[in-house]
């Protein structure tokens, strides 16, 4: 166990088997050279015994023979003291030895009966012991005469009498043995300088190779203890610990494998304590109650939305029953929940701990393990007591909304975004309809067919197709969903009957003043936030107001400040008309008495003449004012209608010391209206130009005046005839500018004003497609703008 805590058993392991498998090796290879050595030598030691045996018996032959023994010991001493030989000994074929030599120790030897082994012609080989306890090889080979034989025959009698033994005098005279004794002393010092020597190699080879082998081992085994300190560390919790390990063999791929494993395994917990903390949030900040029982009903878990909806405490509920806070139930929703999987959105009443009982939407889902094995049920339970209260409210109250519509005596009306009725209230009767009939049918059903063309979104923009209205005249569509400022207000069509014999008849139908507004979803139904600021328009809602009589009435008004103008008028035009018709009387009377001469009679008849036409002017700019308006419109020109305007208040104006200017642009070009009814308009801003100079000055003033412009300006991209009335009058405060427009209301006194002027000019100027507008300032001066469309103008001279 090292300083980590890990065995490391694989090196041992590994260091042992090396090891064991040098030293197995090593002595394998000190055993087969010892083998191969020892034989070696004792093959040298046969090969040199054989040699030395066999010059011994043919050098004795003589001696032998002779049995001189002189001439043997002579042979003998001559080869005793050669290296590893222990004794040297000649005997007869009968009787003692002839010579013997030996060294020390080997006096005597013994057999140990081991097997006599038979070398080339007949020398024998057998190991003995010496009296001093070593080992002797001892070789025998005969002394003997040669008959003259051939080769190949010598040969095979040698043979013949090695194997056989049969000694017949067809053979070599054997007359004596010669011996020769190789003491193993040499051999086992040679054997042993051997072993030394090779134990010392081996030692030195095996360190090495165990050094080498104990370093190769732990540079091996080093990236399997790294990466398995990293495993350990990895299975206590630690994702953050890597292999520092760069190779490109199968180590290195395992460490890059185990680093990607490793960083896998991070982001998959990482992942997983991020959706387990998401969910726990989820579960923890729910609104809805919800808990999860087993198949058995069992509670095993709670959150607290449920705890605070039913005043329990957890450990009150969880490991309880369900029954606990379902009381009345016979839990046969858990079975069915079971069978098909889950349930949604029915309706289930809980019992709180205080008793008080409480209506929820419940829902509920089995939950299944990997196997597809079910585990539990997740519930689901929202709150709708009050809401159920709130619905109930809600239909008593919309029962109420409903009566309250249908009591309305105007046209209350929805329509889809195909512009198909949704609802219409009861007023609709007055067209002949009932609402039922009028559902799912579109609302040009209703509208006369002549005005269609300009009220139905699908026809009108149509028509104005590559054109620019301008964002100040929009135009106004029965199904826009407009809202704000951009709602539609004001509209005016006229309304078809259902009868048949009306539409026969020709009768005129209701004129209605719609107004109507986008109703708006803050979300869709597929709880996608959608529009400006997440809402879309689904529908058109609007109110049609009968303005048959208003329309009547407003046309006698307008016919009543006509004959008011006049009224005030009639003392100017009185006063206009006496003094031509006084000049063309007096002029008449002179020349009814003949008492001027040519030149003068002639001067009388122009003058006649001129306050004639000027007399006939005042008329006929009386009768233009007091013409009836109802005709169609044509092209006229602004600046002769301001003409014939001021010729009636040219009398008013000089009266009251007021100085009017008039600056019109000659390029002006000629706008389709009612003339009448612009001259009302001019004339109502004359009037109150001159009561509001009047006011400010007593007498004659160099600033009193009213001043009067007419050019062609640009607003949107759209082109305008631009007509200002400027006084340096009393003015009027910002508060009573914003009101000035409206009917009734006025600044003048009681009896001098009836606030209708204002409120006419802005309705003729407004059904001219026009804008009208008063800018003032209090004590210094007022204007009085007109904007008139000129897009469509027609040219001067036209």
């Amino acid at each position: 166990m090292n300083e980590n805590g890990i065995k490391t058993g694989i090196q041992k392991k590994f260091f042992v088997i090396t090891v064991s498998l040098i030293v197995f090796i090593c002595a394998s290879l000190v055993v087969f050279f010892m083998m191969t050595f020892r034989r070696e030598l004792r093959f040298e030691l046969e090969k040199r015994g054989l040699t030395e045996v066999k010059s011994l018996a043919y050098d004795a032959k003589y001696g032998a023979i002779t049995e001189d023994q002189f001439i043997i010991n002579h042979i003998i001493s001559g080869r005793i003291n050669k290296p590893d030989i222990a004794y040297l000994e000649i005997n007869p074929e009968a009787g003692p030895p002839l010579a013997k030599k030996t060294r020390p120790g080997y006096e005597t030897v013994f057999k140990m009966g081991n097997p006599v082994i038979i070398l080339e012609n007949g020398v024998e080989m057998e190991l003995l012991q010496a009296e001093n306890g070593e080992s002797v090889y001892e070789f025998r080979a005969v002394i003997a005469t040669e008959r003259i034989l051939p080769a190949g025959k010598k040969k095979a009698m040698e043979d013949a009498m090695l194997f056989t033994g049969d000694k017949s005098k067809e053979l070599p005279d054997i007359i004596g043995t010669a011996k020769a004794g190789f003491s193993l002393n040499s051999i086992h010092a040679r054997m042993t300088r051997f072993v030394l020597i090779s134990m010392v190699i081996i030692v030195v080879v095996a360190s090495l190779s165990i050094f080498i082998s104990w370093r190769f081992v732990g540079r091996l085994v080093k990236p399997i203890r790294e990466i398995t300190l990293a495993s350990m560390e990895i299975s206590k919790g630690d994702l953050t610990r890597f292999v520092d390990i760069k190779s490109s063999d199968e180590i290195g791929r395992l460490a890059e494998s185990f680093n990607k494993m490793t960083a896998d395994l991070k982001l998959s917990r990482d992942s997983l304590v991020a959706n387990q903390t998401q969910t726990e949030n989820i579960i923890r900040s729910m609104h809805n109650a919800l808990f999860v029982c087993s198949a058995d009903g069992a509670i095993n878990r709670v959150n607290r939305a449920l705890l605070d909806l039913l005043g329990y405490s957890r450990d009150e509920l969880e490991g309880s029953s369900v029954r606990v806070i379902t009381p009345d139930d016979d839990l046969s929703w858990i079975a069915d929940l079971m069978e098909r999987g889950f349930i949604s959105s029915t309706e289930k009443t809980f019992t709180a701990k205080n008793k008080r009982r409480l209506l929820t939407l419940f829902s509920g889902s089995v939950m299944n393990d990997m196997a597809g094995n079910a585990i539990g049920i997740v519930c689901v339970a929202q709150d709708i007591t009050e809401r159920k209260r709130a619905e109930n409210r809600l239909k008593a109250s919309e029962e109420r909304y409903r009566t309250l519509v249908n009591a309305i005596p105007d046209i209350v009306y929805k329509i889809d975004k195909r512009g198909r009725f949704t609802f219409v209230n009861q007023c609709v009767r007055t067209l002949g309809y009932e609402p039922e009939e009028l559902l799912g049918k579109h609302f040009s059903i209703i509208v006369a067919k002549e005005d269609a063309p300009g009220i139905v979104k699908s026809i009108a923009l149509r028509k104005l197709e590559g054109k620019e209205t301008g964002e100040n005249i929009p135009i106004k569509l029965f199904d826009e969903r407009r809202s704000g400022k951009r709602m539609t207000r004001n509209l005016e069509a006229r309304l078809a009957p259902k009868a048949p014999e009306n539409r026969a008849a020709k009768k005129p139908g209701i004129i209605g003043l719609i107004t109507a507004f986008g109703e708006r979803n803050l979300i869709e139904a597929n709880g996608t936030a959608s529009g400006k600021g997440g809402e879309k328009p689904i529908s058109t809602v609007g109110i049609i107001r009968d303005i048959t009589e208003k329309t009547l009435l407003q046309t006698e008004a307008i016919r009543a400040s006509q004959l008011a103008a006049i009224g005030e008028l009639a003392a100017c035009v009185a006063h206009e008309m006496n003094n031509p018709l006084n000049s063309i009387i007096m002029c008449a009377q002179l020349l009814l008495d003949k008492k001027l001469d040519d030149e003068t009679s002639d001067k009388s008849i122009k003058r006649i003449l001129i306050d004639s036409e000027r007399a006939a002017v005042v008329v006929k700019s009386l009768l233009s004012f007091t013409r009836d308006s109802d005709g169609d419109a044509n092209y006229y020109s602004l600046h002769s209608i301001l003409t014939e305007t001021l010729t009636l208040t040219t009398t008013q104006t000089k009266r009251d010391g007021i100085n009017v200017k008039v600056d019109f642009d000659p390029g002006m070009p000629e706008i389709k209206f009612h003339p009448q009814r612009l001259q009302q308009v001019f004339l109502n801003l004359i009037n109150n130009a001159r009561y509001a100079l009047n006011e400010k000055y007593q007498g004659e003033h160099k600033d009193k005046s009213i001043e009067i412009t007419g050019k062609i300006v640009v607003i949107n991209n759209a082109r305008y005839a631009q007509i200002t009335f400027h006084d340096n009058g009393v003015g009027m405060p910002k508060s009573e500018t914003k009101n000035a427009l409206l009917p009734f209301y006025t600044t003048k006194p009681r009896g001098k004003g009836t606030g209708l002027g204002l409120s006419i000019c802005d309705k003729i100027i407004t059904d001219l497609h026009g804008m009208f507008k008063i800018e003032s300032i209090e004590g210094r001066h007022t204007n009085a703008i007109i904007h008139l469309p000129a897009d469509s103008a027609k040219a001067q001279g036209a």
